[in-house]
Order: structure tokens, then sequence, then C-alpha cells
């Protein structure tokens, strides 16, 4: 029988015996989705997760987001470590589309975005968000988090990388609140590839960080 750990308020309890049911009946995901007043609400806490890899059909390293590439309402994440998770192009741990989001006590480190082969593009070692054009802004706000060691590397020649932790499209915003940035880079290992933003890099005029 597989076991099964985490909390929940007990009005969602029957949301948990569903969970449970699933593993039952043969069920192998670890996923779950919960909709409050018709919205996606996700709240993760207290979870590690580690070496995490994306792949598509054919079994390679694809992209985007090694372990959250979600369109949801709601996303709060809180005391989870992200360590060792990798994406070919964009977001070594998440992509974040149309998504409010709050991050605490959440530690990143060694989380990557890149590929060494030709013509290729990488951005946002640990994340990358957007939203929606016209349409209000969406924020990313992370508060007393570590992001340490986390990169993003390009080899192949004509390639290009930026954002070695954050990477943010139209419509969204990230707000940083006593958090700590440690030893995070981006990196170019071909003389005819480019790279900028070791840490952050914007990509809206009009939207400040």
């Amino acid at each position: 029988m597989t076991e099964i750990n985490g909390t929940f308020e007990t009005s969602f309890a029957h949301v948990a015996e569903a969970f449970e049911k699933n593993f039952e009946e043969g069920d192998l995901g670890a996923c779950c989705a919960v909709f409050v007043d018709g919205e996606v609400v996700v709240r993760l806490k207290g979870i590690q997760f580690t070496n995490g890899r994306r792949f598509d059909e054919n079994g390679n390293e694809s992209s985007p987001g090694s372990f959250i590439a979600w369109k949801v309402d709601s996303l709060f994440v809180t005391d989870c470590v992200f360590r060792n998770n990798r994406a070919r192009n964009s977001g070594g741990v998440m992509v974040l589309h149309s998504t409010e989001s709050v991050f605490r006590n959440v530690d990143f480190v060694d989380n990557a975005a890149g590929s060494s082969d030709n013509d290729e593009w990488a951005n946002g070692g640990v994340f990358s968000i957007n939203g929606e054009d016209n349409a209000e802004i969406v924020t990313a706000k992370f508060i007393g988090c570590l992001f340490e060691r986390n990169r993003v590397s390009v080899g192949g020649s004509n390639s290009g990388g930026s954002g070695g932790i954050f990477n943010q499209y139209m419509g969204a915003r990230a707000v940083f609140i006593d958090s700590e940035f440690k030893n995070n880079y981006i990196r170019a290992n071909s003389s005819d590839s480019w790279v900028d933003a070791a840490i952050f890099r914007g990509n809206h005029h009009d939207v400040g960080s």
C-alpha cells in the first residue's frame, strides 16, 4: 500500500480521501489540484523537490519547467527546498503563466536551465513567469528565500542565455523581500554564444521588480 504523508484542513478531508483512493486504483501520479470558489489553488509546504528533469515523448530532456509548468490562479509555497532541478530551455524549476504566487522561506539551490546544442537558447535558471498581454499584471513574491548556485549555461554555436535565476515576460513582475542571493551565474561555453543578466532579466519595459 502506498504511504501518503501530508496535512490538510478538515474542510478538505474528502479531497484527501479521493487523493488516497486514486493510488489504491493504480494511479502513479503525486499531484493534486484544488479548486476554491472556482479558482485553482495549489499549496505546497515542507516538501523537498530534487533532481527533477522534464522529458519529451522521445525521452529527450525538454522544457519548460522541470517540476511545475502550470496555469493556476494561485500558488503558495512554504518551507520547501528545490535542489538540482533542470530544464533544457526555460525555468529550471518552474514556468508560471498568469499565476499569483507567494514563496515563503523556500531554498532554491543548484537549479539550472541550459543546453550544449547549437542554435539553442535558455533563460531562467529557476523561474520563468509571464502574464497575458493587456491583462492585470500578476506577481511572484519571494519572502525570506535563498537563491544559491543557480545558473543558465549554453554551450553550442550561435546560442544565447539570460536570467541566471529569473526571467520575466510581459504581464508579470517579481518582488523579493528579505531574500538572499549567493553565487548565481550565467555562462557561455562557446566563443559565439551570448549571455546576460546573472540574476534577473525583465522583458517588458512597463513592469518593475
